[in-house]
């Protein structure tokens, strides 16, 4: 590799960090305080344990710090961090396929096989009723 190729590659490189830097202050700046924001996390699904579930939906509420003034997401975390950590935000719901830990855990409570598919049936109604958009919406496709 020459001298041109190595400087070609350093120029290349700053331009991407530039753009990402460029593109995650666009995400920071139409986070909107007080609205709610949907990521999904993978639990690492993998076939020696199918009873995990593959992935959880989270939820994000943003509210400013009062000494700095910097948006906080619950929990006291900054969301200039969960953007650089590459955490994908979605203003709605985007589907009723994966499920909070929450919800999960109220499936969790059945005591057989059959309820727990009346537990289901009846939690996926209720999703349904609560968010129309994300029950019309097909699974998200992500790779754990």
């Amino acid at each position: 590799m020459g001298f041109i190729d190595a400087l070609d590659n350093v120029l290349a490189n700053a331009k991407g960090r530039r753009l990402a830097a460029r593109d995650r202050q666009k995400v920071l700046d139409n986070l909107k305080p007080g609205h709610t924001y949907w990521a999904i996390r993978s639990n690492g699904y993998r076939q020696d344990r199918p009873w995990v579930t593959p992935f959880t939906l989270e939820t994000y509420t943003f509210k400013r710090e009062r000494v700095l003034g910097i948006l906080m997401a619950n929990g006291g975390y900054p969301a200039a961090n969960l953007v650089n950590d590459g955490v994908v935000l979605y203003p709605e719901r985007p589907t009723i396929e994966i499920l909070t830990a929450q919800e999960q855990g109220e499936l969790n409570q059945a005591n057989s096989s059959e309820e727990y598919e009346q537990l289901r049936v009846k939690l996926r109604k209720r999703l349904a009723r609560e968010y129309p958009q994300a029950a019309r919406r097909p699974m998200v496709e992500v790779k754990a």
